[in-house]
């Protein structure tokens, strides 16, 4: 019964490893986001936390190999790991007040949320290791059984959190669930004098976790991709409450309540397709967020009986989006829940605007930034196709590196490359929402209108000189999460 239950024990504690890891990334996407380095520091700090756990198991289990101490630590990985589902938003608010930078902010949140666990979970392995050895010349044989269930484990919980838990539980739960049968494990093998000291706490704890879905929310869900939130506010300037769209932390779109009127600028800024292709009959947006510019479009190009492709991955946000964004059904709009890329490289329909907005709060989905991806955008134009994409950028100041390189990269494949701001008197030194508009026809347009509206987005073309020293970018090098940050 004991070899069992300590091959089970090292089984479950291997899965649970890896489930808590990738609910670490949903844990801090709304402060830090999904970028390689959020990746690279919860990646980094749980195999970091994992050795430490390795060796200081492994030193404990030849001072005192009982399974009294093995069920203790099971049970201290229980505690911490039920502690994170109650302190983790108040952790991530006080990190994110700091105003540190990313790589820093990701490595101390990875640290003070996930790293006690992670620590004694590793050091259930070679102190089970050590609990089952009853001879010397079988100690190899046990020992690569053990760490091989720990390793399949880890498979079985990367699987079972990617594929099912994480859009059907959402993360705290997982959490929970974490906590709760790492406490059924160290149960089965705690002494009775113990657990009657501490399977009280460990009740009272359950009973009174909360969802702490985030402050304000009015929707917080898990999807198989994203972290999606929904806030609601009162705006007193004008008196009107503003619904807002956050994934994985990041505003993705705004309107005005009760008419869920667009709050965001660069929206009506897109408007600027009309002064190259006035009277477009195909359209492809390739993000759709809240939905509010391909709602926007529909409306704009009622005369024309113009159609619209809108790309999103996300299923759970084009729900989002119908529940609280205005998202109607429309026959003129059609959407297709696809990775952008992936959509591109299948493509074959010619559309005369591609609009894109795939920027997850101020950094670019780096795969739709590379030549090769520009190059599948300018595929898919009509040949005097206009693109119009969204930028989150400066010119000169921080950020300026991914905007150089993504101008570059546009100018290398079409041969008119045009930047808009949406801001009056801009600098080039500050953060603000960019309009590139790259044309596939040679032909000069004309940057005049009597449109009003379209004058004001005009007026604010960037025509100082890009600096032009960086590479472009391309599948294989794209550092634009380095650019971003």
């Amino acid at each position: 019964m004991k070899k069992h239950l300590l091959e089970i024990t090292v089984f479950l504690c291997g899965a649970i490893v890896m489930i808590l890891e990738l609910a670490a990334s949903r844990v801090l996407a709304p402060v830090v986001g999904t970028s390689t380095y959020v990746w690279t520091s919860i990646i980094g700090i749980i195999l970091t936390s994992l050795s430490l756990g390795y060796w200081w198991g492994g030193k404990l289990s030849d001072k005192k190999p009982e399974i009294r101490t093995l069920a203790f630590i099971i049970f201290l990985a229980s505690l911490s790991t039920c502690i994170v589902s109650f302190i983790n938003p108040y952790i991530l608010v006080i990190l994110s007040s700091l105003k540190l930078n990313i790589i820093l902010t990701t490595i101390l949140s990875s640290s003070l949320l996930f790293a006690p666990q992670s620590i004694l979970l590793g050091m259930v392995s070679p102190y089970a290791a050590r609990l089952s050895l009853v001879s010397i010349n079988s100690s190899g044989k046990t020992m690569g059984r053990l760490y091989a269930l720990s390793t399949i484990g880890s498979i079985s919980g990367t699987f079972l959190a990617g594929f099912l838990l994480i859009p059907l539980l959402g993360t705290q739960k997982i959490i929970a669930l974490c906590s709760l049968i790492l406490f059924l494990i160290s149960l089965l093998t705690f002494p009775k004098d113990f657990i009657r000291g501490f399977s009280l706490l460990i009740m009272i704890l359950f009973t009174l976790f909360i969802d702490l879905r985030g402050f304000n929310f009015i929707e917080d869900v898990d999807s198989q991709y994203n972290r999606i939130q929904v806030s609601q506010i009162q705006n007193k300037e004008i008196g009107k409450d503003r619904v807002t769209l956050f994934v994985n932390g990041h505003p993705q779109s705004s309107v005005y309540l009760p008419e869920k009127t667009n709050a965001f600028n660069y929206v009506d800024d897109m408007d600027i397709y009309k002064q190259f292709k006035p009277k477009p009959r195909t359209a492809l947006l390739l993000g759709g967020g809240g939905y509010v510019l391909p709602m926007k479009y529909i409306r704009d190009t009622d005369n024309l009986a113009s159609t619209m492709d809108v790309v999103e991955i996300d299923p759970s946000i084009t729900a989002i989006a119908r529940k609280y964004f205005g998202l109607q059904e429309e026959p003129r709009l059609s959407i297709i829940h696809e990775d952008a890329r992936i959509f591109l490289n299948n493509n074959s329909k010619k559309y005369d605007v591609v609009f894109g907005d795939v920027f997850n709060g101020k950094y670019a989905l780096w795969h739709m930034t590379t030549k090769e991806a520009i190059t599948k955008i300018s595929d898919s134009l009509t040949e005097d196709g206009v693109c119009v994409i969204n930028i989150i950028a400066s010119i000169e100041g921080p950020m300026h590196q991914f905007l150089q390189s993504e101008y570059k990269t546009f100018r290398s494949i079409f041969p008119q490359v045009y930047l808009f701001v949406g801001t009056d008197n801009y600098n080039g030194n500050s953060l603000a929402n960019l309009i590139l508009v790259a044309l596939k026809s040679k032909n000069i347009p004309s940057l005049e209108t009597s449109n009003p509206k379209l004058q004001k987005i005009l007026k604010n073309q960037w025509k100082s000189e890009i600096k032009n020293t960086l590479p472009i970018l391309q599948d294989d090098y794209a550092p634009v999460e380095y650019y971003c940050f």
